[in-house]
């Protein structure tokens, strides 16, 4: 564990063995993210032990303890980090492709006073407990690399969302010109758009961020928006309403705004 103090992140990694005794005693199946299949195949003995292993493994980095009575007590910050993210109230999932590596794939959630953010790497999985919303969010601002830059004065355009994927596309192959035609086509873009287009043929950041609520057991509306972070600004692209025909608005921003913007999903 990273830290003691509540008031400061705590960082936890698990085997997929560990975590399942945790799910275990939180009495939840799963969680997003978790892929036991090896461990599915075992016959139930082979569980059993493999299982028992674990929370030997967990008692020995003082994770978890023997109570008298035998049973295995979890350490109370791990089980709060695990229990935000089986029983999340909000959750957001944000998808990440640094420019030219392999993407990431973060979940973070929140539950009453406590967040975490949930993250596999080679079947480890890492828990890092938050003390607020607004840490959280802090958190997902720095592993995304959101640049602090933004235009001015800002840019704003609107286009259709499947005129956008083909601008994006265009884009991908390093198709300026392309892309830009496509793009002016499609909407009176001026500036704004060669801006854009300029953005997307930089080999840019890009995220994608999806969040929920959930109330009484029902799951509200989906929000979603990009983050494309290109060369010389950032851009925010999202919904110009909810409905998942709608078209896309595309303005400048800065990491403030992306992370008020995640705030408000929360």
């Amino acid at each position: 564990m990273a830290a003691t103090n509540r008031d400061e992140p705590i960082s936890i990694t698990l085997s997929v063995e560990e975590l399942l005794v945790v799910l275990n005693t939180l009495q939840a199946p799963s969680i997003p993210g978790l892929e036991a299949e090896a461990w599915t195949k075992l016959t139930p003995d082979q569980q059993n032990v493999s299982l028992s292993v674990a929370g030997r493994a967990l008692e020995a980095r003082g994770l978890a303890e023997i109570d008298q009575f035998g049973a295995l007590l979890i350490h109370r910050a791990l089980l709060t980090a695990v229990g935000v993210c089986a029983y999340p109230q909000k959750t957001a999932l944000v998808d990440y492709w640094p420019a030219n590596d392999p993407g990431q794939r973060l979940y973070a959630y929140t539950r009453d006073n406590d967040s975490a953010v949930h993250t596999v790497n080679r079947g480890l999985h890492t828990f890092v407990l938050l003390p607020s919303e607004a840490a959280l969010v802090n958190h997902l601002v720095e592993a995304c690399q959101w640049s602090n830059s933004s235009a001015t004065p800002a840019l704003e355009l609107t286009i259709p969302r499947d005129e956008f994927t083909k601008v994006c596309d265009a884009s991908a192959d390093g198709g300026e010109a392309e892309a830009l035609k496509i793009l002016n086509s499609a909407t009176k873009a001026d500036g704004a758009g060669t801006a854009l287009v300029h953005s997307l043929v930089s080999a840019p950041r890009i995220s994608v961020v999806r969040s929920l609520r959930y109330n009484g057991g029902q799951v509200g509306p989906e929000q979603s928006f990009t983050v494309i972070d290109g060369a010389d600004q950032a851009w925010l692209v999202a919904g110009v309403t909810n409905d998942a025909n709608s078209q896309l608005k595309a303005r400048t921003t800065s990491r403030d705004e992306i992370g008020k913007t995640l705030l408000r999903g929360f």
